[in-house]
């Protein structure tokens, strides 16, 4: 048959005809020992043309489909169909291909017949029936977004939905056609937001991102903390991530950082509820003026929970609280209880009302720009806001400065348009300028962080095909929508973090993935870029708090089933090399049991070889040898809860690496640690897990044995949770926590698995 595959020896032949290059032997050229040049190009001109052909013949020989041979940038894990996102030249071949047969008559489809049919044309009527009532300005009733109920009750539910609409019986409750709302809990938590009804199963346990049907295409996504996030997009980016954020700019969807709004009235105090959740002892004139926001330690009941943003202004009064969504709920009850004690304030839930993206790089900025374009501005704002765009360092402007105005939809410009400003100003007056004055429109503010406001700012949002309508007659398209931004400079990243209204952050991200010299992230390019700037990851780095620690057992768990699937011939032979130290993770648990063994004794006066257990008057094992202390670390009882505390300054250098000598019958003090940084001397590597020895010293008893280089395991004083090669350093380095009462800044670095120690130096982050 004609549509048959060929047979192997045909592809084999043209596979090597497709190689071959023609030539041409006669010469004119060359006659009587001289060399004509033009004659030679001339009679050459065949062979190059053929050789250049040959290459591309070469190149797209093994080739079956136009979307294998598109570029790198434009590939996608799952292709679209749509001929319109296949560039120009390979239209063509793209429809040739789409067709089912040689003749390019596609073959009839087998229609679905009997209750699969039925079921698919009730789905289709559903659909059509909430499509219907969004185009009505209403939203689909949330119980038809319930799984147990059946398709002929939701049918009923949407019809009678209709009928009320029609009637005016029920409220409008949208001000768009594209089905844009607020979404926000009043001293309550929001209710998932209703995405379209066709997903609706699949948001059930883990929401989607306002940009999730876009990522979905290009990244590998990963379920976690109640939301479907971007992991590491389906193409190879390590080192173009690496070069983009030292000279271009790197975007990141952050969304699913939730965000909670506390409104204050008049008898309640703004500044105090601050500083309990910061534990600030006094708050700055810059942050109560709004002139740069917060981001830091965020405390619940005295201790630290985590990391997270605070934005206040002394002209609204309301505040921002940002955190990551594994505190958020904790963090909220915790806010809504003192609302209820004090009952002078509100808590809204703006989990799903208000989006984020953050942007990295030294042009971040300047890649803003190009997008959002202000509107009723102050002029001193708009003028700041412009200058700030022509500053391409990072570290020039200092972190938690603060802009906030409205912009105009993003999307009616085609292209990203260079900002109109041209003026020579002086950077250092510039940044002074910034730092000590205020750069925020309130009203844009206002509209923000109120539910109203938010609402307000989707009246009248443009769809995609009154968009189209728009740009045939004008290159400028023409919308009424205001859309309220603050953009804030983060102290830990230095990235640059948009916060708009939930349903305005496709359209940003839309349009800037559209500016040249941008790469893209998930979760991992953000480890990367932490890792590179020697700086912690949360959780990852943070395994003294609650979320880090449950990431370390996850990680651990994962490499020991791995481990477990490989054959017996395959493993790694870890008991040689660790002995009772866990090699699929870092053993804090292990670490803690054995300071508390040897917390009395000194580590240099133990013998590393003893054959004989000593013990005392009582039979009580006493400590004398290493392995003295391996047994008696043994014989400890496995404790519930985090065996680590992060140290304060007070904890630092301390005699004892402990917070409290006295603790709970049946457990263990935790054990006092401190992040650092850690940096290889001269050749070596460091990978995750690696094992942090402290510099053995010389013995000065005469009866032990002479002190060998290499640490024995009562020298192990911390591990790394994150250490590979640094491409921007040029050498191996990690991040990872110590004892916090060791004072030396010289270490020996050993990796899981091998027997090599590389001397490293240890930095506090």
């Amino acid at each position: 048959m004609s549509s048959s595959k060929p047979s192997v020896n045909s592809r084999k032949a043209k596979l090597y005809n497709s190689r071959k290059i023609r030539t041409d032997l006669r010469d004119p050229s060359y006659k009587e020992g001289k060399l004509s040049v033009p004659d030679f190009l001339s009679a050459r001109e065949y062979e190059i043309k053929s050789f250049e052909l040959s290459q591309l013949n070469s190149k797209y020989a093994t080739s079956t489909r136009c979307f294998q041979s598109l570029p790198r940038t434009l590939r996608r894990r799952t292709a679209s169909h749509n001929i319109k996102r296949i560039p120009k030249r390979l239209r063509a071949k793209a429809l040739r291909e789409m067709q089912n047969t040689v003749t390019g008559v596609p073959a009839k489809k087998k229609h679905s017949r009997g209750r699969q049919l039925y079921r698919l044309k009730m789905k289709k009527k559903l659909l059509m029936l909430a499509s219907r009532i969004k185009s009505m300005r209403g939203l689909p009733e949330s119980r038809a977004f319930n799984l147990d109920l059946k398709l002929r009750d939701k049918l009923k539910l949407l019809n009678n939905q209709i009928k009320q609409l029609q009637t005016d019986k029920e409220p409008v409750k949208l001000n768009n056609a594209l089905g844009s709302y607020d979404n926000t809990g009043v001293n309550d938590f929001a209710p998932k937001p209703r995405g379209n009804l066709k997903y609706s199963k699949r948001q059930k346990d883990f929401v989607w991102t306002p940009t999730h049907i876009w990522h979905a295409k290009r990244f590998h996504m990963i379920k976690k903390w109640g939301y479907q996030i971007p992991l590491s997009p389906s193409q190879k980016c390590f080192r173009s991530v690496s070069r983009s954020s030292r000279n271009g700019s790197v975007l990141f969807e952050t969304s699913y950082y939730d965000c909670m709004t506390v409104e204050f009235g008049k008898d309640s105090d703004k500044e105090l509820f601050f500083k309990h959740i910061t534990q600030l002892k006094s708050i700055q004139k810059k942050l109560s003026k709004g002139i740069v926001s917060y981001e830091g330690w965020i405390y619940m009941n005295e201790t630290k929970i985590g990391k997270g943003l605070v934005y206040t202004s002394d002209k609204t009064d309301q505040l921002l609280l940002r955190v990551h969504p594994s505190l958020f709920e904790e963090l909220f009850l915790y806010v809504k209880n003192l609302a209820i004690f004090e009952s002078s304030f509100t808590v809204y839930d703006c989990r799903y009302s208000i989006g984020s993206i953050e942007v990295s790089g030294p042009r971040a900025v300047h890649t803003i720009s190009k997008v959002l374009h202000l509107t009723d501005t102050p002029k001193d704002i708009h003028e700041k806001w412009f200058k700030a765009t022509k500053i391409h360092d990072t570290n020039v402007i200092s972190p938690g400065t603060t802009f906030a105005f409205h912009t105009q939809d993003p999307r009616i410009y085609k292209s990203p348009i260079q900002v109109p400003f041209k003026e020579d100003f002086d950077k250092t007056d510039f940044v002074i300028d910034i730092s000590t004055n205020s750069s925020v429109d309130h009203s844009a503010l206002s509209s923000l962080l109120d539910r109203n406001g938010r609402y307000h700012s989707y009246e009248g949002q443009l769809s995609i095909k009154e968009l189209g309508k728009e740009f045939r007659h004008a290159q400028v398209a023409r919308s009424k929508s205001k859309v309220p931004i603050m953009i804030t400079k983060l102290r830990d990243t230095h990235n640059w973090c948009i916060i708009c209204p939930w349903f305005w952050t496709q359209p940003i991200w839309l349009k800037l993935c559209q500016n040249r010299h941008i790469s893209l992230g998930g979760l991992k390019q953000q480890h990367q870029l932490a890792f590179e700037r020697s700086k912690g990851f949360y959780p990852t780095d943070f395994p003294f708090l609650k979320e880090g620690w449950l990431e370390n057992n996850f990680i651990n768990k994962c490499n020991q089933d791995l481990y477990n699937r490989k054959q017996r011939s395959k493993r790694p032979n870890y008991e040689k090399s660790e002995g009772h130290i866990s090699p699929f993770s870092c053993d804090w648990e292990f670490l803690q049991k054995l300071f508390y063994v040897t917390r009395h004794a000194d580590a240099t006066e133990l013998q590393k070889i003893n054959n004989y257990g000593s013990y005392d008057e009582n039979l009580v094992r006493s400590l004398v040898s290493v392995n003295d202390a391996m047994a008696l670390v043994l014989s400890l009882k496995h404790t519930e809860g985090i065996p680590i505390e992060l140290g304060r300054k007070e904890h630092l250098r301390a005699q004892t690496p402990f917070a409290n000598t006295t603790s709970v019958q049946g457990t263990l003090p935790r054990l006092l640690v401190r992040q650092v940084s850690v940096a290889v001397i001269g050749k070596g590597s460091i990978s995750d897990f690696a094992r942090i020895y402290k510099v053995p010293e010389a013995q000065d008893n005469a009866d032990s044995p002479p002190s060998s280089k290499d640490p024995v395991i009562t020298d192990l004083i911390g591990f790394v949770t994150s250490g590979t090669f640094n491409i921007t350093a040029g050498a191996a380095s990690g991040v990872g926590c110590v004892a916090a009462n060791f004072a030396s800044d010289s270490v020996l670095i050993r990796n899981v698995g091998c027997s090599s120690f590389w001397p490293a130096r240890i930095a506090p982050l």
